[in-house]
């Protein structure tokens, strides 16, 4: 769908601004231990926390519970027949 590729778009595209802000060296043979740890940071701490976002927006934003889940599944049943 056109709003994943935008968001691919998106999140590839920080995610190469904020690899420039670790130190990162285009082409160097070894990186210097901040470029090391930020890469880790990248690769692992900023998606848990849009993980934690998420789910955060869809508990109180959205308050998706299961009588909500229930309404959903019931609406996509009978679209499909």
């Amino acid at each position: 769908s056109l709003s994943r590729r935008i968001g691919t778009t998106i999140g590839s595209s920080l995610g190469v601004l904020m690899l420039g802000w670790t130190g990162y060296q285009v082409g160097a043979a070894t990186q210097s231990a901040a470029a090391l740890g930020g890469i880790k940071m990248l690769a692992l701490l900023v998606p848990a926390l849009f993980v934690l976002g998420s789910w955060a927006a869809f508990k109180f934003v959205w308050n998706i519970d299961d009588a909500t889940r229930e309404k959903i599944a019931a609406a996509k049943t009978a679209n499909q027949q």
